[in-house]
């Protein structure tokens, strides 16, 4: 199986494969008011990031497919190509540190799953974007890094302008998603006492 094609397939279940970790956190969670509050601000760090890049990119960020109308670079795809994962990569550490669970084992597990599964990804959408955008494509991706953010933004920003109500509709499952994580590390936190 060639790389491309476990990225294809990584990709359309991107949705279920932090389930293990969660459940993990869950199950052998040691929350700790410090715990919790710690690994909530990265949470929220990691939402608003998503938040603000599907309030430029909108529900093309839910495909099942990799797609994109346009190139975006505004916003903060100005300061890394993959915003979302970023995102991703401070919501599941936050609750890996909320959970305080097999620490630090489940913490590098999650680390070590994130970067093999994103690379894979990343990886499959490069290609694609490579081939609809060619040049523009290949200059952003020399300028701009692909999860950790650079300082400035990238000086050839394009892109929609951010709507807060598309980003909050685009967002709305996953947001449902961390308030019922929060709830249940609450009510795992108040079992403990």
């Amino acid at each position: 199986m060639t790389k491309e094609r476990l990225g294809k397939i990584v990709f359309s279940l991107r949705s279920y494969t932090p389930i293990p970790f969660l459940l993990a956190a869950l199950v052998w969670s040691r929350v700790s008011w410090g715990s919790y509050f710690s690994g909530l601000a990265l949470v929220i760090s990691g939402e608003a990031v998503r938040l603000w890049a599907v309030s430029i990119a909108g529900p093309m960020t839910r495909m099942k497919n990799v797609g994109a109308a346009e190139l975006i670079t505004a916003g903060p795809f100005a300061h890394t190509r993959n915003p979302l994962y970023s995102g991703n990569f401070l919501i599941g550490c936050g609750f890996c540190i909320m959970s305080w669970a097999l620490m630090p084992w489940l913490l590098m597990g999650f680390v070590f799953a994130f970067f093999v599964q994103y690379s894979l990804i990343v990886l499959h959408e490069e290609e694609f974007l490579k081939e609809k955008f060619g040049v523009k494509y290949s200059e952003y991706a020399h300028d701009v890094p692909g999860i950790f953010p650079r300082f400035n933004p990238y000086k050839k920003r394009s892109g929609p302008v951010p709507s807060i109500v598309r980003g909050l509709k685009s967002e709305r499952r996953t947001l449902q998603t961390i308030v019922l994580l929060l709830v249940l590390f609450i009510a795992r936190r108040l079992l403990q006492s």
